[in-house]
């Protein structure tokens, strides 16, 4: 009885470590598969990061831990926005949230999902929120502004904004985007001219140069006594280079995605 409680215990312990390895070893797949298909996101190859991001759903999701979870439905989400299926995104950013509830990615990523739905005042509700919590986020403060209402004052949102924060792309595109709204193109020019273009160029930053420059010079044709037609020429062709970047920018985005 000895001996074959000895050669049991001896079974028992060569399982659990098969199990252990089997369990490290899909861990050490997860990793390497998470960080394959962030990379291929970070290059905007959205088909090679979906297609990783679902085969490590559908073969290793019960192995992942909450936080491995977490990453893949953010990415996921990632993709997804990418594709423009909002709807869907916006639903594994709220997933993803209740797997890293604290976290700041996550949270920010629950207010942004629900700009996406369209329920702004949520929106900005969360975002100005996580502005007291994390106030050197330029994507929150991009999602704040992004969700404000139409009548808000654009002065109101700039004011006591940080300088670097201002100087975000994505900041500098909201923005602009509202004062551009209320018809103020020169400081929504401004605002773009001192944008910072990071490590990735971004259509919307060009387009929206563009589309200021183009709409301040129809402003001041406007004016009696329109005195800038001399700079006006060398200025539409500084809009349609900018309108060339952003095209050329958008159709690499798009030839990426499909």
């Amino acid at each position: 009885d000895a001996e074959q409680a000895a050669r049991m215990s001896g079974q028992l312990k060569g399982v659990q470590e098969f199990v252990q390895q089997a369990i490290a070893g899909a861990n050490s797949q997860a990793k390497s598969v998470l960080q394959e298909a962030k990379q291929a996101i970070d290059e905007h190859d959205y088909p090679v990061a979906k297609h990783l991001l679902e085969r490590l759903h559908k073969q290793l999701w019960d192995e992942l831990s909450s936080a491995e979870r977490f990453q893949l439905l953010t990415r996921l989400g990632a993709v997804k926005l990418a594709e423009s299926a909002v709807e869907d995104a916006a639903e594994l950013f709220l997933r993803a949230k209740s797997l890293q509830p604290d976290d700041e990615k996550a949270l920010t990523n629950e207010a942004f999902a629900y700009f996406l739905r369209g329920e702004s005042a949520r929106a900005h509700q969360l975002s100005g929120e996580l502005r007291v919590r994390f106030p050197h986020s330029a994507q929150i403060v991009a999602i704040w502004v992004n969700s404000s209402a139409a009548e808000e004052n654009s002065d109101e949102l700039l004011s006591g904004m940080d300088a670097h924060l201002i100087a975000d792309a994505e900041v500098a595109v909201a923005l602009a985007g509202r004062f551009a709204q209320k018809g103020d193109t020169e400081r929504a020019e401004s605002l773009l001219r001192g944008a910072k273009r990071g490590n990735t160029e971004w259509s919307a930053l060009p387009l929206m140069m563009g589309r200021a420059i183009v709409a301040s010079e129809i402003k001041e044709a406007a004016k009696p006594g329109d005195r800038g037609q001399s700079n006006r020429k060398a200025r539409l062709e500084e809009a349609e280079g900018f309108f060339s970047r952003a095209v050329e920018l958008a159709k690499n985005e798009r030839q990426i995605r499909s």
